[in-house]
């Protein structure tokens, strides 16, 4: 906003469509100097490209793509659709991908070597689909800062979560705290801040929801301060259950009163005052255990989290930092 207020056309874009609806929400009052939102959807509107009905991975890394570098080789479009100043959150996601990459570039005047830019991300501890992608984005990565002119900051101190959250996030994901975070800016929070819990057979983990939510609401909690995560998609997770419940709920990114609820992956770079995991399993892989530590730290003050008994051993150590498994 400031580089608007001085006459610089900005765009600030990030990958995941919950977030992306966050930023084009709070900067549609701003345009046309300030424009943010998803990158795929920030394209096809200046780009003119039609989205089909139920895109497919075939259309969005191939024909999306093919469409868009078409258009960018009319110079005229290119300069009208070009910014003075690009933003990218959570770039890691789009590092990984380096065609659609090049063709973001072409928005921003002078490109990564001449232009004003501004990257944010984490490339070590968030969630990729393989060990291959992170490589391609710390790699990429590495080529931007190799630029002369490029300043790079590590921000090495939670400012999100307090303590008692951020600490068993990072035990969870079997990471050592001392090479993530030098410390937790909000301090240590209470004890009341982190809420496992229990439940013996898998039909018991509704109502235990149910009974959380509550819970909050009870001591004074909005429910538009309530996020569900779950370590499956929308669809199959026990929130979604919920609709039967005299619980209000949406889907995250739905502009409307009531307890929102996804997938972790959906829920990245975003934050809430109260956050619930379900459908919890001890993880088999690192994939898996970055997956704790996403979906906790998005939480400002508590986190509860609803495991089976079944796992509640594996769960007390890995919470304590004495279990690798």
């Amino acid at each position: 906003r400031r580089a608007a207020d001085e006459g610089l056309r900005v765009v600030i874009l990030c990958f995941n469509r919950p977030m992306a609806h966050k930023l084009k929400t709070e900067t549609q009052d701003d345009a046309p100097l300030l424009i943010g939102g998803g990158i795929h959807s920030c394209l096809a509107n200046m780009l003119d490209i039609e989205i089909p009905e139920n895109a497919g991975t075939e259309f969005w890394d191939f024909g999306f793509l093919d469409a868009a570098e078409e258009r960018l080789l009319d110079e005229e479009r290119t300069f009208e659709c070009q910014f003075d100043v690009l933003v990218i959150d959570e770039v890691q996601d789009l590092l990984a991908r380096p065609r659609l990459l090049d063709v973001v570039e072409c928005l921003l005047r002078g490109g990564f070597h001449d232009g004003k830019w501004l990257l944010a991300g984490d490339f070590n501890y968030q969630i990729f689909a393989n060990d291959e992608l992170r490589a391609l984005a710390v790699e990429k990565l590495d080529l931007l800062r190799e630029i002369p002119r490029v300043q790079y900051y590590r921000l090495d101190e939670n400012c999100r979560n307090y303590r008692m959250v951020g600490q068993p996030a990072l035990n969870l994901a079997g990471m050592p705290s001392e090479d993530v975070y030098s410390d937790f800016m909000r301090g240590d929070g209470e004890h009341s801040f982190f809420n496992p819990k229990y439940y013996s057979k898998d039909n018991q983990q509704l109502d235990l929801l149910i009974s959380e939510i509550k819970s909050y609401v009870n001591a004074g909690t909005a429910l538009n301060d309530i996020t569900v995560l779950s370590f499956r998609t929308a669809d199959k997770s026990v929130a979604a259950e919920l609709v039967e419940s005299d619980i209000p709920t949406r889907r995250i990114g739905q502009d409307r009163n009531g307890v929102g609820y996804g997938s972790i992956y959906e829920f990245k770079g975003l934050e809430s005052r109260v956050v619930i995991l379900t459908d919890v399993k001890q993880p088999t892989s690192q994939l898996e255990k970055d997956l704790f530590y996403v979906g906790m730290t998005r939480a400002l003050f508590s986190v509860s989290i609803l495991v089976p008994q079944s796992d509640q051993s594996w769960f007390v150590s890995a919470v304590h930092g004495d279990n690798d498994e």
